[in-house]
């Protein structure tokens, strides 16, 4: 399992926590793991909610068990949730463009 470490220092203190590289199906199950009836907004903001607490594996090199990653407001100021979802937007966007070429018979 590849790992990334990210040191978060919104605070003015350092918090490492190191998680997991994402895989195609994390999108998947945290739509799943989310309410149904939201609207796009919360719907957006609740997935990127579980994709965080899906791959954190430690904080401050303690490891976290799945209850203890439920609520983020205990684990993370502000400012650190929002460096930490910017790692995982770019982790999910960070695509480079595939070479096309046209091809004639």
């Amino acid at each position: 399992m590849s790992k990334l470490k990210v040191t978060l220092d919104a605070s003015g203190t350092e918090k490492v926590v190191v998680i997991r590289k994402m895989v195609i199906s994390d999108q998947q199950n945290a739509a799943k793991a989310i309410a149904k009836g939201m609207n796009d907004a919360e719907m957006m903001i609740a997935m990127q909610n579980e994709l965080i607490k899906s791959l954190i594996i430690s904080i401050d090199e303690k490891k976290l068990k799945g209850i203890e990653k439920e609520s983020l407001d205990k684990l993370f100021d502000v400012g650190e949730y929002m460096q930490l979802a910017e790692v995982i937007k770019e982790m999910m966007g960070n695509v480079k463009a595939p070479k096309v070429e046209i091809l004639t018979d």
